[in-house]
């Protein structure tokens, strides 16, 4: 989910020089076009510490938090540079890409509702975790029930396409299941980051990157 908790990189540019992997798109992410042509979408639901939802925002899922020589963090591209981006294109295929992102445009369709209904259920099974009250849990565990359905008939109807962005069907929806099922049970308000897994997101090939320029 929020690119904020991938972790940060730290890199070390030579001294005068512009970070060459600085993500120049973040301030478009949410515009129906974003030129970057790697740009693959990540939605997530910002909250606060209660659970209230702040809204939903979209990020991308090579965004990554970047921290210069000088202690400055910035938006990283988890990439490269623009080099490397394109080459990560052609690696993977303009087409392929495509199908991906409208992949994730028909799944954000289906999940956004969720979303806030999600952490507005956990956030009521933490406020009342010292009297362990069984309503707020039944009620999150049916709601995550419900939605981990949706995401296996969501899975089936596009297992084709899925297979496609090179992720196995089978396997992205034992992920999910997996990474709810603990989410649910776990003290944290956060929905899980399974941005590594994500419906729709090709898989970023690391070969591709530290060839000959």
């Amino acid at each position: 989910m929020p690119a904020e908790d991938r972790g940060t990189d730290r890199v070390d540019p030579t001294p005068g020089l512009d970070l060459q992997d600085r993500c120049s798109f973040q301030h478009s992410f949410n515009e129906r076009q974003v030129t970057c042509p790697a740009f693959q979408s990540l939605p997530f639901v910002a909250a606060t510490s209660y659970g209230k939802p702040l809204g939903v925002h979209v990020a991308c899922a090579h965004l990554r938090v970047g921290e210069s020589a000088r202690n400055q963090f910035y938006p990283r591209c988890g990439l490269g540079d623009r080099r490397d981006r394109e080459r990560w294109v052609a690696a993977v295929g303009p087409g392929e890409i495509e199908v991906a992102r409208a992949l994730m445009a028909e799944f954000e369709a289906m999940a956004s509702p969720y979303g806030p209904r999600l952490l507005e259920a956990k956030a009521k099974v933490i406020a009342e975790s010292a009297q362990r009250t069984r309503p707020p849990r039944l009620a999150l565990a049916e709601l995550v029930s419900a939605f981990l359905a949706e995401v296996d008939a969501f899975i089936d109807v596009h297992a084709s396409a899925i297979a496609r962005t090179g992720m196995a069907p089978d396997s992205l929806s034992a992920t999910v299941s997996r990474a709810f099922e603990a989410w649910q049970g776990g003290a944290h308000l956060d929905l899980p980051s399974i941005e590594e897994h994500w419906i729709g997101r090709a898989h970023t090939d690391a070969s591709v990157r530290g060839t000959t320029r």
